[in-house]
């Protein structure tokens, strides 16, 4: 996995702690002002961790199933139909 390139200087800060993330990104803005003292339209990384934690088995893998899919992205779902090809 490649990263993309930052420019020099660039700063990327990660939240420690679990971050209500119903706020939004204006939500988010606010507690960099607020929090970090920064400004969040400054070019730096800001990452914020929410409650929701995957599942992990015994492997150590995680093999989530479509509602836990649906649960993590906030409830937005997809639904496409597929036509029976039969010959």
């Amino acid at each position: 996995m490649t990263l993309p390139s930052l420019p020099t200087g660039t700063k990327i800060w990660i939240i420690a702690g679990i971050t209500d993330m119903h706020c939004g990104f204006n939500g988010l803005a606010s507690k960099v002002q607020n929090t970090l003292k920064d400004d969040p339209y400054s070019g730096h990384i800001f990452v914020f961790r929410g409650r929701f934690v995957w599942p992990v088995t015994r492997e150590g893998k995680s093999a989530p199933d479509a509602s836990s899919v649906i649960h993590a992205t906030g409830g937005d779902r997809v639904v496409t139909s597929q036509t029976d090809r039969t010959a």
